[in-house]
């Protein structure tokens, strides 16, 4: 007669579960795209069809200041509405909280802290507001390029190196990391792999003159089917608030590489 072995309770209850478990899951991770510019055009797409979107964002900005490079850190709230109308809320950054609203006319800047507003004459459209911005008051926004028509355009030109990284964390995102270069900017882009492809975080470095300076943005809260009343877009400003002149600059200083059509919305702080 063969002896009999006697397994522990506990070792039992594992043999158990491990046999409920079955064998490990079989689903697979999004499939790996095929290039960079896949994963660019495909938030693009997306980002594109959203007719009426919000997101947050916390920002990091490197500016010159004198003769130094200073950190300004922010954390925004926007809400956009195609073709003509953006919304934001600021916390922090040199001029500490605020506001700001572009409805098709004008943009409004609203600095609750100084009890201060500018207002600005805009075209009648997103795509033409941010190239007036970036051209005419050297204010370009590193998030602006996802608010644009067609993202890809504006963060992709024709001679830029792209390559795809891999799929990286960003927070409790997986996503597909980018990186692409050009003479006078380089960019890094992360998109979620699964679900909705919309940007995880932007780093832009500007290569300029007198040494790179970097933009580094992290994306939250995305909400591609967002309501917003018209009234969101058109900012009160209280009537005891003093309104700032605002300069308008013609020209920029001469660069010393043109910068392609489709490159990251980011400036050197001066």
């Amino acid at each position: 007669m063969k002896r009999r072995v006697s397994i522990p309770a506990v070792v039992r209850g594992a043999i158990a579960l491990v046999a409920a478990a079955g064998l490990p899951s079989l689903a697979c991770s999004p499939a790996k795209p095929k290039s960079a510019e896949d994963v660019v055009k495909r938030m693009s797409d997306r980002l594109a069809a959203a007719q009426s979107f919000s997101f947050a964002t916390q920002e990091k900005h490197q500016r010159r200041r004198g003769g130094a490079v200073v950190d300004v850190a922010r954390s925004r709230s926007y809400t956009v509405k195609r073709p003509d109308a953006i919304a934001f809320k600021t916390a922090g950054g040199e001029m500490g909280g605020g506001s700001g609203s572009y409805d098709g006319k004008s943009l409004t800047l609203v600095f609750t802290d100084h009890k201060a507003y500018a207002r600005v004459k805009m075209p009648a459209s997103i795509d033409d507001a941010l190239d007036r911005l970036e051209e005419h008051f050297q204010a370009a926004l590193p998030v602006g390029d996802v608010m644009r028509s067609s993202p890809y355009d504006a963060l992709v030109g024709s001679d830029m190196a792209g390559r795809y990284v891999g799929r990286e964390k960003v927070g409790a995102s997986e996503c597909d990391h980018v990186a692409f270069t050009h003479a006078r900017v380089d960019f890094d882009l992360w998109v979620a792999a699964s679900g909705e492809p919309t940007p995880c975080r932007l780093s832009i470095t500007t290569k300029g003159a007198r040494g790179p300076l970097s933009s580094d943005v992290t994306f939250a809260d995305w909400n591609l089917a967002a309501a917003a009343p018209a009234s969101a877009f058109h900012l009160q400003v209280p009537p005891d608030y003093e309104r700032l002149p605002v300069a308008a600059y013609e020209a920029t200083p001469p660069a010393p590489a043109a910068a392609p059509s489709g490159t990251p919305q980011a400036r050197e702080g001066e």
